[in-house]
């Protein structure tokens, strides 16, 4: 920020010199100054970093006027801290990004984060200096309205004199000593006293009035009080009774409805329970008849199989008892043939095969039986 030295010095011609100096030297120029506080614009003399409080402190009673063109004093011309406001919006501004390079664009960016930071630190330093003015402002403030109140309270607070009756003292003194009368004050005292006494009537009269009309405002406040707060009473008497039915029919709705539900809930149970015995009494039943089905079907198969076996063994006791006395007869015949044939003088002839023939028909005839006998009992088992 360039350091500003305002000089007025008024001419002939009603000009001030103006100087600037900043760390490339020292610039002096010369201002029109006619009537500088009344139309005399405002003007911001600085360098390309300016900031809020930069701006605030420049004085408004200055024209910035160029004294060269030449481009390498053109960091001493004065602009504005924003573009669009600026004075001097033909100022070159470096160089166009689109043909910058890598480097010059980095050199930008720590260029233009270095300015940030620099903003930043003196926005902060102002804004503390700020609030520190404020600070002290507000304590002096505060110190003045203490003191103040400290001497009007204490003047009320202290005792006053009463100088109203002040003058009829004086005139009963000077009757009782027989002063001579003091012209405007107390010649004619009686009828001052009887003035003074109208007045003082007048004023019994007006302060009864104003106590009078004081008490009726005191009790008509007093009864509109009461009256509002009867109706204020009334009126929440009203919002907790219909807030007291609000809540019990709420309350009444859910206990209806938890009964309701519970209703539900027994004939569900009910139902099921009923439905559940007769699942149960069906699958019992289901299940003993079927106990009963594969009892009989057992008990059949027993009783088949123990007749098919008192059959067979007694075909095989019989065949074993039976056995010896078929060859006893076969030989007895034999025998009875081959004396018959002795005795007759017949050729031997062996006469046993039709006999043979005969045993083993009887054997198969007996086979047969057994089998046939076997098929009924096991046709009548399967259909029982």
């Amino acid at each position: 920020m360039a350091d500003v030295d305002h000089d007025f010095h008024p001419t002939l011609d009603d000009s001030m010199t103006v100087t600037t100096s900043n760390s490339y030297g020292t610039l002096s120029y010369h201002v029109p100054a006619v009537k500088p506080l009344m139309f005399s614009p405002v003007t911001f003399i600085s360098t390309s970093r300016s900031t809020h409080s930069d701006v605030m402190s420049i004085s408004n009673t200055t024209r910035a006027v160029a004294i060269t063109t030449r481009p390498s004093n053109q960091y001493l011309r004065a602009r504005l801290p924003y573009s669009e406001t600026a004075a001097f919006k033909q100022m070159p501004k470096g160089i166009d990004p689109k043909h910058m390079t890598i480097l010059e664009k980095q050199a930008e960016r720590k260029s233009r984060a270095r300015h940030n930071r620099e903003l930043h630190l003196e926005h902060r330093i102002f804004m503390e200096r700020l609030k520190q003015e404020r600070d002290e402002r507000i304590k002096i403030e505060s110190g003045a309205a203490i003191h103040i109140q400290r001497t009007l309270r204490g003047f009320l607070t202290r005792p006053k004199t009463d100088f109203s009756n002040l003058t009829h003292d004086l005139l009963e003194m000077t009757e009782r000593v027989g002063l001579q009368p003091i012209p405007g004050l107390t010649l004619n005292s009686r009828k001052m006293m009887e003035r003074e006494k109208q007045e003082e009537e007048l004023r019994h009269l007006e302060d009864m009035e104003a106590a009078s009309v004081q008490l009726q405002s005191v009790m008509r406040a007093k009864l509109d009080r009461k009256r509002v707060n009867l109706l204020r009473d009334k009126r929440i008497k009203k919002w907790q009774t219909t807030a007291a039915i609000v809540i019990q029919r709420c309350e009444r709705g859910k206990w209806g409805r938890n009964v309701y539900k519970m209703m539900i809930r027994k004939e569900q149970e009910e139902a099921i329970t009923r439905i559940q015995a007769r699942i149960r009494l069906k699958r019992g039943r289901l299940e003993s008849e079927q106990k009963k089905k594969v009892h009989q079907r057992k008990r059949r198969e027993n009783n088949a199989a123990m007749t098919v076996q008192a059959i067979f063994r007694g075909k095989m006791s019989r065949r074993t008892v039976m056995a010896p006395s078929y060859e006893k007869v076969y030989h007895k015949r034999q025998q009875s043939m081959y004396l018959q044939m002795e005795k007759t003088g017949m050729d031997f002839v062996d006469l046993g095969e039709d006999d043979k023939r005969s045993e083993s028909s009887y054997h198969k005839f007996k086979k047969k039986q057994g089998i046939h006998r076997g098929n009924t009992i096991k046709n009548i088992v399967l259909e029982e």
